[in-house]
């Protein structure tokens, strides 16, 4: 009895002493959730995940990226403006045929084409057309059908350059011929020899000659009498007198001449006749 009374003893105290040590157990571990809920307590930082800002940095444009090419545009041609007037420039004569210098130099039909390039030179300038009637030495064409072609042409006046020669030495001087009175152009064929004979005249101070209607008769001027436009033989002067043939021969003196024709022309058209060709 007594050795079971001891054993009770011996296991009481065994269960003591495990209930002592788990209430301490419990009592450690209240203690210890006690203060991590004071420390999480006082944790004011903000748990919540926070959003990254705005990146507000321009986004670059790739520097090898191919320029947007500039279109070509074709530029339209500009169109070709309308002759104010058209001319019709005859070098009178041919070779072989005309006067000769009495110098021995160059020939009619070679002063006569001189003169007249430079009055197509001129002309084109001041926005003329010119018809050519005859633009080398070798051509033969009549003067009837240098006139026709003119006028098929178009044409609105006829000026023919030429010199002259006679049997006197002493005779010189600048004069236009014209139509025959009987002509229908023949005061047109007037007016425009006026102007061209007194730009002569006081560009090259020559002699004074008059301006003188040809023969209705005449069959070397019947290219002039069956004109239907205002037309006029200009005379530069007398290859035939020696002075006269000199000044000729010299190109400051034709530079002259030519001039004094394409001044004589633009006279004529503003003054007479200041319709556009068409």
């Amino acid at each position: 009895m007594k050795q079971l009374s001891g054993l009770a003893k011996g296991m009481f105290c065994l269960v003591g002493v495990l209930i002592i040590i788990t209430l301490g157990l419990g009592i450690a571990s209240v203690v210890k959730d006690a203060k991590l809920n004071k420390g999480k307590g006082n944790d004011t930082t903000n748990t919540t995940p926070s959003q990254a800002p705005l990146d507000t940095t321009p986004v670059a444009v790739p520097t090898d990226t191919p320029a947007t090419p500039t279109p070509t545009l074709t530029p339209k041609p500009t169109p070709t403006p309308e002759p104010i007037h058209v001319v019709a420039v005859d070098a009178g004569k041919y070779k072989g045929f005309g006067a000769s210098s009495a110098s021995g130099g160059l020939a009619e039909y070679q002063l006569n084409l001189l003169v007249a390039k430079l009055v197509q030179e001129r002309l084109i300038k001041e926005g003329y057309e010119v018809i050519m009637c005859r633009e080398t030495d070798d051509e033969t064409t009549s003067q009837q059908a240098r006139m026709n072609s003119a006028i098929g042409l178009g044409a609105e006046i006829f000026v023919s350059i030429q010199c002259d020669n006679t049997s006197s030495a002493s005779a010189n001087g600048i004069y236009a011929q014209i139509p025959s009175k009987s002509n229908s152009v023949n005061e047109d064929s007037r007016a425009l020899a006026t102007c061209l004979h007194k730009k002569l005249i006081n560009a090259t101070g020559a002699y004074e000659r008059s301006i003188s209607e040809v023969s209705a008769s005449s069959s070397s001027y019947d290219y002039l009498n069956n004109t239907t436009i205002p037309s006029t033989i200009v005379r530069m002067g007398y290859l035939t007198n020696v002075e006269e043939d000199a000044k000729l021969q010299t190109e400051e003196y034709r530079q002259k001449i030519a001039d004094a024709i394409v001044d004589g022309i633009l006279t004529y058209f503003t003054t007479f006749n200041t319709g556009t060709n068409n």
